[in-house]
């Protein structure tokens, strides 16, 4: 019996990493937005170049964290 409970521990533990990916995503990109539409009202720059790569760049973090966890998450 204790076997099974702690598959069944390990297997929501899973779980829940893996949904908290869709919030890292968000997260990941508001916040390069945020960053780089800061940087350009600081700049003082009338197009939004550094939110565009913030966002970019927000993703990719984003998306590369997302990848290793769901490669951790397979091998386990």
């Amino acid at each position: 019996m204790a076997h099974r409970d702690n598959n069944s521990r390990r297997e929501i533990r899973q779980g829940v990493r893996v949904l908290a990916l869709s919030w890292v995503m968000a997260l990941t990109t508001v916040g390069g937005w945020l960053a780089g539409w800061a940087l350009d009202r600081h700049l003082e720059w009338t197009r939004p170049a550094l939110s565009i790569v913030g966002v970019v760049v927000g993703a990719a973090g984003g998306g590369w964290y997302c990848y290793r966890t769901i490669m951790k998450v397979m091998r386990e």
